[in-house]
């Protein structure tokens, strides 16, 4: 006999109740349900890898396990995927601006800071 699959709602419950596993198999189910979104926001960003921001995406399912209500008409997997998807535009807004920063005030540490009065 097949085992059933626990739902997002059953995960929430043990995972307020402390229940580890639940924890590990709402994580493992996510990263694989949020790959393709991460992959595809990964397009117009090279500067950044696919793991730092599949790992963004994760905080912002963690985030919605802490933040998810019930009496809400919204699923678990609605808020969680938009909470994930905000994650990683602002952390890929961020790795970009930085990019550019940095672009602009890159300096050799074997560079003098001023010419030598020789």
């Amino acid at each position: 006999m097949a085992e059933r699959e626990i739902s997002d709602e059953e995960y929430l419950y043990q995972i307020r109740m402390k229940d580890e596993p639940a924890y590990a198999g709402l994580v493992k189910r996510y990263q694989t349900y949020l790959k393709p979104m991460v992959i595809s926001l990964m397009k117009s960003n090279a500067c950044s890898t696919a793991e730092d921001a599949l790992q963004m995406a994760m905080v912002g399912v963690m985030k919605a396990v802490e933040t998810y209500r019930d009496d809400r008409e919204t699923a678990f997997c609605t808020y969680a995927s938009r909470l994930a998807e905000r994650e990683v535009r602002t952390y890929l807004r961020h790795e970009r601006s930085f990019s550019v920063f940095v672009s602009y005030r890159s300096y050799s540490l074997d560079q003098k800071p001023f010419p030598s009065a020789d």
